[in-house]
């Protein structure tokens, strides 16, 4: 069952999740009266739970239109993260920080059933093995079949859910790349997690793995103490081929910290995927083999950004080769069918290249892929008046 997610309700954390880009949009939308959806939702059933759960599926722009397939970041408590997510992967993907990626919100039935290991103090906990088997053998398999995906996947969790990521990397590390969890309980049952890894990292000569913790001042002490603890056991025994970094903030809280400090993560993470000057400098081989090398760090494909050849393309225009500009920006019409941006680029070019009709039809074909682009809107106004 399949329903779509209205961005009709939005968190007093706009400001961080949603950033420029889906916040100019919205605020157009109101004014026109029309509905912007960021998503839809899955059901699906698990035999392993012996349940239904629900998901909340983000799909990166284009995505209907491309055959690309996208990395996947699996996030935890789908019901409040998905929103402020899109936004953050929508403006760092706009300004060429990281690659367009499918989100997949986890949304919950029994929280502290799920991601907890043992028993403890709570009667239905210590189902994380269980709950791991459902992400392995059925969740997994379902996101793999019915969307286009790379073989690269991001897990990320809060709180319960940040015990839960860093479980799964010890008793399951090759199911995800990257593992971010943000105050993780690490304190959960006498801290049986942090000494399981102890004797994980004992074992293991190898792992090749992103692990990324971030935790705030204003966490309980319990969290704190735990995670300093892990922080210092990372130290002495991470295997060779595990990249981390904890992060403390003093200044956030177990609330503000998993918003304010989830783009952290994605920061250490894709550090080397925005293409800097220099490289612009040197050009389309340049520009590709700065792809190549990211393909290669990351381990699968990775095609030249839209962003990047639209940077370049600028960058050309700026320079007055009008010509080699438009070969770029025709460029990534063809690799970027589905983005109204490469269209709205396109048309600028055209515009200033003298080549009226061209410019017009572009900007025409953006509008049609996005209502809301303005500029499109404007310069078709400044085209088409008569004089």
């Amino acid at each position: 069952m399949r329903r779509k997610i209205n961005f009709s309700s939005i968190s007093i954390f706009i400001f961080i999740g949603l950033a420029l880009f889906v916040i100019q949009s919205y605020s157009f939308a109101q004014e026109k009266g029309e509905k912007i959806i960021i998503g839809e939702s899955v059901k699906i059933h698990s035999k392993v739970l012996n349940e239904e759960r629900e998901l909340f599926i983000y799909l990166p722009e284009g995505y209907d239109k491309s055959k690309e397939r996208y990395p996947v970041l699996y996030k935890f408590d789908g019901h409040l993260g998905f929103k402020y997510t899109t936004g953050i992967i929508d403006h760092f993907q706009l300004f060429g920080r990281m690659p367009r990626m499918i989100l997949i919100g986890i949304l919950n039935t029994d929280r502290n059933r799920d991601f907890t290991p043992t028993k403890y103090n709570i009667p239905t906990a210590g189902g994380a093995d269980n709950f791991l088997k459902f992400i392995k053998e059925e969740l997994i398999p379902f996101i793999d079949k019915n969307y286009r995906t790379q073989p690269y996947r991001i897990l990320s969790g809060h709180s319960l859910c940040g015990m839960f990521v860093i479980y799964t990397l010890m008793l399951q590390p090759d199911l995800f790349n990257v593992y971010i969890a943000t105050s993780p309980s690490l304190w959960w049952d006498d801290q049986i997690v942090l000494k399981k890894a102890e004797v994980i990292f004992n074992k293991q000569s190898n792992l090749k793995k992103f692990l990324f913790i971030n935790f705030g001042g204003g966490d309980s002490e319990h969290i704190k103490a735990s995670t300093w603890g892990f922080a210092q056991l990372l130290e002495r025994k991470a295997p060779k081929g595990l990249e981390w970094k904890v992060v403390f903030s003093e200044k956030e809280d177990h609330v503000t910290i998993p918003i304010l400090s989830f783009p952290d993560g994605l920061e250490v993470l894709y550090k080397d995927w925005e293409v800097q000057e220099d490289v612009l400098a040197r050009g389309v081989e340049a520009l590709q083999e700065h792809f190549k090398k990211l393909s290669k760090k990351f381990g699968y494909e990775i095609p030249v950004a839209e962003s990047a050849y639209n940077r370049l393309g600028y960058k050309l225009m700026n320079e007055e080769n009008l010509k080699e500009a438009i070969e770029i920006f025709k460029l990534n019409v063809k690799l970027y069918p589905g983005s109204w941006n490469v269209y709205d680029s396109l048309g600028e070019a055209y515009m200033k290249s003298g080549h009226k009709e061209l410019a017009i039809k572009n900007y025409k074909k953006s509008l049609e892929l996005n209502p809301l682009n303005h500029n499109a809107v404007g310069m078709l106004n400044r085209l088409t008046q008569k004089k």
